[in-house]
C-alpha cells in the first residue's frame, strides 16, 4: 500500500527582507507519510552567492514500474523515489532550474533519516558508502508534460532538456537511477572537452 497525500509547499528565502511564497499550488505526489519532508528551502550562504536551493516534493517507497524494475540488475520490485526541485538563489521568482527524480534500491531506508533540502544525494550514500563510481548519462530534448509543467510553472509542452542517469558503484550494481527536467529557456548547457 502506498499513502501519499496533496501538499503545498512554503518556500522561505530570507537574505533581507522576509518573503514566503506558496509554490505553484497542489502537487498530488507531494510527500509520503514515511517521515518525508518538503519544503523549506535552505538559506543561502553569502559566501555562495550561487548556491541552490532544493525542495524536496517526493521522498517514498513505491512500487517499480517494470520498466525501471528491470534496470535494476537485482529485480527490484519496490524502490525509493526522491524528487527535488531545484532554484538559483536570486531567480526563484523565474521559477525551478530543474525537477530531479532519483530511485534507488528499497534497501537504502537511511535515505529518510536526511533532510533533502539540505543535505546532497551524494553525501547521504557516501556516508554508507554507497560511493558513485561510474555514471553514464543519456541526454533528450523534449516538451514538458502536464504534471511537470505544472511544478515548474511553465507551459505545457514548453521544450525541456531530459537527462536520464544511471550510477553504479565500484562493483558495478546500480546504487541510483535518476531523471533530471531542465526547462530550456531556464538553463544553458556547455561543454568543454580536453583533445
Amino acid at each position: 500500500m502506498m499513502i501519499t497525500r496533496a501538499t503545498y509547499t512554503i518556500v522561505f528565502w530570507v537574505p533581507m527582507t522576509p518573503r514566503i511564497t506558496s509554490i505553484f499550488g497542489k502537487d498530488k505526489d507531494g510527500p509520503a507519510s514515511n517521515n518525508a519532508r518538503a519544503g523549506p528551502l535552505p538559506m543561502p550562504e553569502a559566501s555562495r552567492p550561487w548556491i541552490i536551493g532544493t525542495s524536496v516534493r517526493v521522498a517514498k517507497y513505491m512500487n517499480a514500474p517494470v520498466k525501471l524494475a528491470k534496470k535494476f540488475e537485482n529485480g527490484d520490485s519496490r524502490v525509493i523515489k526522491l524528487s527535488r526541485l531545484r532554484y538559483v538563489k536570486d531567480s526563484f521568482d523565474k521559477g525551478p532550474i530543474v525537477l530531479t527524480t532519483s530511485y534507488m534500491p528499497e534497501s537504502d531506508a537511511f535515505l529518510f533519516d536526511y533532510d533533502f533540502t539540505k543535505a546532497s544525494l551524494t553525501k547521504a550514500l557516501n556516508d554508507h558508502s554507497k560511493n558513485r563510481f561510474s555514471l553514464e548519462k543519456e541526454m533528450t530534448a523534449r516538451p514538458l508534460e502536464s504534471r511537470e509543467s505544472h511544478l515548474m510553472g511553465m507551459k505545457e509542452n514548453a521544450l525541456a532538456m531530459l537527462i536520464s542517469s544511471v550510477t553504479r558503484n565500484e562493483e558495478g550494481q546500480i546504487i541510483e537511477i535518476s531523471e533530471s527536467i531542465y526547462p530550456l529557456e531556464r538553463n544553458k548547457f556547455v561543454w568543454k572537452l580536453k583533445l
